[in-house]
């Protein structure tokens, strides 16, 4: 009987830790940028709210414009923020974990990814058309993204290489090539036209 007993009890406590692994595992706090509703990857609407974010942060005299030099203002800080170890080059951990909040993996360049003015970042990173960018589809983008900048191959961004590739950066989002960025521009750029599915069609149905 006691033995019984005992097994049941171990059993009983067995279940209870799994119980409290798993419940512990899926409260964790998600890490990616922008996810603010904590579901594990990033919507249409969180993107354009952290894309209007970072406009607002880069503009700064406030005239809803964006010139080159508050830009280059701006990329510099995010430069300098992304240097976690301050030694004056950006390597792959830390700009993919600045965009993800994860590490970054093995990735090989692709056209895709190289092509960025084609299509919105957001777009480019939702890799399975579910309007949403997950972690891992942000880790594979951004590691890409990494490689294609990386001029000189080194493994690591200098600031040098950085700068150059901030004026082709604006020189995409500038789309009417007037020295200023608009928000539209910007959001543009960033997110494009992503809509979830239920909002496509009610609009539709409209």
């Amino acid at each position: 009987m006691k033995r019984v007993f005992t097994g049941v009890m171990f059993s009983t406590l067995s279940l209870l830790l799994v119980s409290a692994m798993s419940a512990g595992a899926a409260s964790s706090p998600s890490t990616l940028p922008g996810d603010t509703n904590q579901d594990g990857a990033v919507s249409c609407s969180e993107a354009k709210q952290q894309t209007v974010a970072r406009f607002d942060k880069m503009d700064a005299n406030k005239d809803k414009k964006i010139s080159m030099t508050e830009f280059q203002a701006g990329t510099s800080k995010n430069f300098a923020a992304m240097d976690t170890d301050k030694n004056g080059m950006v390597n792959v951990q830390e700009y993919v974990v600045t965009w993800c909040g994860a590490p970054p993996k093995e990735a090989k360049p692709s056209k895709k990814a190289a092509q960025g003015d084609k299509k919105s970042l957001h777009t480019m990173m939702d890799s399975n058309r579910d309007k949403k960018v997950s972690v891992d589809e942000c880790v594979t983008f951004w590691t890409v993204r990494f490689a294609d900048n990386d001029a000189n191959k080194d493994g690591a961004l200098s600031k040098a290489e950085f700068d150059k590739k901030v004026v082709e950066w604006y020189s995409i989002i500038d789309v009417n090539k007037d020295g200023s960025v608009t928000t539209a521009e910007f959001t543009d750029r960033w997110v494009g036209i992503c809509q979830a599915k239920k909002l496509k069609k009610a609009l539709s149905s409209k």
